[in-house]
């Protein structure tokens, strides 16, 4: 029996893109930040390839999220508003898609500054309390923060409404100055030195008397947190024309001035430690 043969014919395509995926799916992205995601296309004969630069991107709610078509940005997802979107990948015909949830930042820390200043007594510093949220934004708190002081007789701070942060002064000390909001709290150490001397001023400023006749005069010394001091004692006095008039500068006579000669001559109390640019100088005239 001879030997029987059959022949067939057959026809070998390319395979064709049946699926679009897209990762990671169902993702949850933070408002403000963002997130890349991939296309891969599946051929019939179970090959995959990455799509993610060819395929088109768009998203459902624009006031969500948006996705990027931009060369080198394809499917990069920037969250705008917490909400729902749907993010789809189109090529050759076929679609891919997935829900993106954004979801408000949350509040992850709270900071104070300044850090830990230092100030002289009757001075203010202003401090500020900054939210810090999941999507690396910070906000300013100052006024919606509780502020409290560890020690209110060496420095106080407003809150609420009335000069929210701002810490005054007292006395030298430490004071803890503690912002609380949402549940958190910041703290900074507010460290108060002496007062230092602002100004002399010495009474009468103006005088005048015939010659012969004493006038006392008296030196308050006032200081950056408000206080005064009489100097007169301390303060040392000088007369630009002591022939006109001389000042007393030791014990109980001193600040006490004596006119000898008509004319017109200055009186200057310093007080010791200010440089001659805080001298108070008073004028004596004679009739």
């Amino acid at each position: 029996v001879g030997a029987i043969k059959t022949t067939a014919t057959f026809e070998v395509t390319a395979a064709v893109l049946t699926t679009i995926n897209i990762t990671p799916a169902d993702k949850k992205v933070t408002a403000g930040l963002k997130e890349s995601l991939t296309a891969t296309g599946v051929f019939s004969d179970g090959s995959t390839v990455s799509v993610t630069d060819s395929a088109v991107w768009s998203s459902s709610d624009k006031s969500v999220a948006v996705v990027s078509n931009a060369k080198g940005a394809q499917g990069l997802v920037s969250a705008v508003f917490a909400g729902k979107t749907t993010i789809t990948a189109a090529m050759g015909g076929l679609k891919g898609s997935t829900t993106l949830w954004v979801v408000a930042p949350k509040l992850t820390g709270l900071t104070v500054g300044p850090m830990n200043p230092t100030r002289k007594a009757g001075q203010n510093v202003q401090f500020y309390a900054m939210a810090v949220f999941s999507n690396n934004k910070t906000m300013n708190v100052t006024g919606q923060a509780e502020w409290k002081s560890s020690a209110t007789g060496i420095a106080t701070i407003g809150s609420g409404v009335f000069q929210p942060g701002l810490a005054k002064a007292l006395k030298a000390g430490k004071a803890t100055i503690t912002a609380a909001y949402s549940g958190l709290t910041a703290s900074s150490d507010l460290s108060i030195t002496d007062p230092t001397l602002v100004s002399v001023q010495v009474t009468p400023a103006v005088w005048s008397m015939a010659a012969g006749n004493y006038m006392v005069f008296q030196a308050v010394a006032i200081f950056s947190d408000d206080t005064s001091q009489n100097v007169t004692y301390q303060a040392n006095w000088i007369s630009s024309k002591p022939a006109v008039a001389t000042i007393g500068n030791q014990g109980w006579g001193q600040g006490g001035g004596g006119g000898w000669s008509s004319g017109k001559g200055r009186l200057v109390s310093a007080q010791p430690g200010l440089g001659p640019g805080w001298r108070r100088r008073l004028v004596k005239r004679q009739g």
